[in-house]
């Protein structure tokens, strides 16, 4: 009687761990890259439009970061230890409003400080250098054809 009972057990066991395993793959290969809440933003974060684009605006973030950013981030936003890393990652992936808000107000119970005395221009103009970072995707890096 056991052994039958192994033989009919063993199948159904072995068939609901092949199901659990297919639907947590299925469901990792479709979840967002990054979550919609970066870091609290609220959600009409992720709306906000940066007015300080441009080349201009990213020499001048990047200077900023130098100043303000860099001690922690690395001067590369590269990340520092257990400090995140900037240039790659969750701050690629989020909106410039939501990368903003973290800026405007910090992230208090990991140690990042509210970055509220610079002016608005300044915490775009860091966002702007921060989009700046990220690495070229293919359609970047492709050479051209000659023709």
């Amino acid at each position: 009687m056991k052994l039958q009972l192994k033989k009919f057990v063993l199948p159904i066991v072995t068939s609901l761990i092949v199901i659990a395993i297919i639907a947590v793959l299925t469901t990792v290969k479709h979840m967002p890259a990054q979550a919609p809440n970066f870091h609290g933003a609220p959600p009409e974060a992720a709306t906000l439009v940066n007015p300080e684009t441009g080349p201009q605006n990213a020499a001048a973030g990047k200077l900023l970061y130098a100043q303000r950013c860099a001690g922690c981030h690395g001067p590369s936003a590269q990340g520092v230890a257990n400090i995140p890393a900037l240039a790659t990652g969750a701050t690629q992936s989020a909106r410039p409003g939501q990368v903003f808000w973290v800026i405007t107000h910090g992230i208090l119970s990991n140690g990042m400080p509210a970055w509220n005395n610079l002016s608005e221009a300044q915490r775009w103009q860091i966002v702007t250098y921060l989009k700046t970072l990220h690495p070229p995707t293919a359609s970047t890096t492709a050479p051209t054809q000659r023709q």
